[in-house]
């Protein structure tokens, strides 16, 4: 007989305070076998800007292939659990930034693994005007358009590159349409690259 139990766990984030006074919040989601200190360096230029940039560790954690320590968002195994789990974490850390942090605008990036992630949080979210940056990845198949009538999810900017073999052009077509049925504004931005966090997402972080 199978039964379950809802623990304590010890989550980590990493932070990157910008020189100028905080008007906006980015939570930076990593992908599959990451870690968020490595992920969080992609956003160092952002700190000549007015951005705080947090970037959440996710709570699975493995070896890659290269015997070094990695972290993953969900597997398909009691992926239920898993989604409320990192639901949840999220939530808290929302919670605690808006405690100890003052800013206007709440911006939101998934990369990769972390593009599911991104959607499946910010479904549930009620904060206003949310931006969502989701960079060469997956929105999850099982999300409607009944999902986001409680937020305000302002506008899904979504990135593929030209040369990523994860996320072939034509799927990533597919996931900007997909996006559109779900009744959300979304602005498609291809570059020249590979399965990346682009340049040209970054840029449009900083000028934005």
């Amino acid at each position: 007989m199978k039964k379950t139990i809802t623990i304590k766990r010890t989550a980590h984030y990493h932070i990157l305070q910008p020189k100028g006074k905080i008007n906006r919040l980015l939570i930076a989601i990593h992908g599959y076998a990451e870690l968020a200190s490595d992920f969080i360096k992609n956003f160092d230029v952002l700190q000549n800007t007015n951005i705080l940039v947090v970037a959440p560790e996710a709570l699975s954690k493995f070896y890659n292939k290269f015997r070094k320590p990695a972290a993953s968002w969900i597997t398909s195994h009691k992926r239920e659990d898993e989604i409320k789990d990192y639901i949840n974490y999220l939530n808290l850390l929302l919670k605690e930034l808006k405690s100890n942090y003052s800013f206007d605008h709440l911006a939101i990036l998934g990369f990769s693994q972390g593009v599911s992630t991104a959607f499946r949080w910010a479904a549930q979210l009620n904060d206003k005007d949310i931006e969502l940056f989701a960079c060469s990845g997956s929105v999850p198949p099982e999300l409607t358009a009944e999902d986001f009538k409680i937020n305000q999810l302002k506008k899904v900017h979504y990135f593929y590159g030209d040369e990523d073999r994860l996320l072939a052009i034509d799927k990533a077509k597919t996931q900007i349409e997909f996006i559109k049925t779900l009744g959300l504004e979304v602005e498609a931005h291809p570059f020249k690259g590979r399965h990346e966090v682009s340049k040209s997402c970054i840029n449009l972080l900083r000028n934005s």
